[in-house]
């Protein structure tokens, strides 16, 4: 049986309408000043993140290993390299983060547990910001989470390649 794109569509919306996180880009400041934002759960998070990448110093970006679908609900936390103090600690609200991290060195440390999975698994990674940077940072996790055949990316180009 084949689905008319109208019905899908329909029911793609009505889906993501029920979900109370669904359409909502969390933002905000950490205890240490740090501004963010997350998300990137539908085609229109996406796009408003893309627009305002920019203004942050800091990206990161969450998919699973083989399949490349982007991943949610990863507790993300950076700290400054030489004292060690926590900046942002933030369970992603999508694939996307942005912050706006201050001119340092930084360790990023993020933690995800697949469905199903029994133990959490842990990706690490450093970044040292600039005056006027924007440094991307990808981590992959062993997932089961997989594109939909329907998937298409809202972008042209790869939404960090600098391009406006």
């Amino acid at each position: 049986m084949q689905i008319k794109p109208f019905v899908f569509l329909f029911v793609v919306a009505t889906l993501v309408g029920s979900s109370p996180i669904a359409g909502a880009i969390q933002s905000g400041k950490s205890p240490a000043g740090i501004e963010y934002v997350s998300g990137g759960v539908c085609h229109s998070e996406l796009l408003a993140l893309h627009a305002d990448r920019d203004k942050y110093s800091f990206w990161l970006t969450t998919a699973a290993m083989h399949s490349g679908a982007h991943l949610a609900g990863v507790k993300v936390r950076v700290f400054e390299s030489r004292t060690k103090k926590t900046v942002l600690q933030q369970t992603m609200d999508g694939p996307w983060l942005f912050a706006n991290l201050p001119v340092g060195r930084y360790e990023v440390e993020a933690t995800f547990r697949a469905a199903g999975a029994v133990e959490d698994q842990h990706r690490k990674g450093i970044t040292t910001i600039h005056k006027g940077d924007h440094h991307q940072m990808m981590f992959h996790f062993d997932s089961p989470a997989t594109r939909s055949a329907e998937y298409e990316s809202p972008f042209k180009d790869c939404p960090y390649d600098g391009k406006k």
